[in-house]
């Protein structure tokens, strides 16, 4: 935006030592976050390296990128779970980091202008999580294991506002309001939730991480992240809403 080469000086080193860091069977063996397993929701990851590479034109961060997504893309089971999204080997996985899983791969496939390849392999999860979204009327469980079972009996908020996005972008590719409705169904719980009328100013307007707030992602916190994907939400469901009203 700024037209500054200081920032995309920046992101290019960064990008370039993710680069670097990616191994030939396209995972991440040391340096991250989760050292001893590359996580699949490292696909939000790949995304950026993509948005440089855009801009850059460095092959190299393309190839990176693409050899991790396709690591990740051999992980998914047939009901639509990618194995190893979530923060723990072989635990039931936030919705947080299912849908910066989805995320991932629907950024890349629009940069990458590969929808087919990377986009619709995250349908049989967004299927999923749309059916479940309309059964419980928003109130999506907080964590799932790789057969769908709901661990534990609270909202991930941040992950309702990112999955809502994950719809939309969806919903982008193929013209259908019932995902629309999910999506809407996801925003309207957290815009339930949200932190008005407490006294303590530094989290009015806030999002807690998880309804009820003993709930265990970020028990008893306000992440900002939350309020920002929250926000986020927001915007792409009025941009959405706004589009459908001008077609009548």
């Amino acid at each position: 935006h700024s037209g500054e080469a200081r920032f995309l000086d920046a992101a290019l080193r960064g990008a370039r030592w993710l680069t670097q860091g990616v191994g030939v069977d396209g995972l991440w063996p040391a340096n991250d976050y989760q050292a001893k397993a590359t996580p699949s929701y490292y696909t939000h990851v790949a995304w950026p390296m993509l948005e440089v590479w855009k801009e850059c034109g460095d092959e190299r961060m393309r190839e990176a990128a693409k050899r991790f997504l396709a690591a990740v893309l051999r992980r998914r089971r047939e009901n639509g779970v990618f194995v190893g999204w979530g923060f723990g080997e072989g635990k039931p996985a936030f919705t947080h980091t299912i849908a910066y899983t989805i995320r991932g791969f629907q950024e890349s496939a629009r940069i990458l202008d590969a929808w087919a390849e990377y986009g619709a392999p995250t349908r049989l999860a967004l299927d999923e999580l749309i059916r479940k979204t309309e059964l419980s009327g928003g109130r999506l469980p907080g964590c799932f294991d790789d057969d769908w079972n709901a661990s534990g009996r609270y909202v991930c908020l941040t992950g309702n506002a990112q999955l809502a996005i994950c719809m939309l972008i969806l919903e982008s590719y193929e013209e259908d309001l019932r995902i629309t409705n999910a999506a809407a169904k996801l925003v309207d719980f957290v815009c339930k939730k949200q932190a008005r009328y407490l006294p303590v100013a530094a989290v009015k307007g806030g999002i807690a991480g998880s309804s009820p707030v003993w709930g265990r992602y970020m028990t008893m916190r306000f992440p900002n992240w939350a309020a920002k994907y929250h926000s986020d939400a927001l915007l792409v469901l009025i941009k959405r809403i706004e589009q459908s009203m001008e077609h009548e």
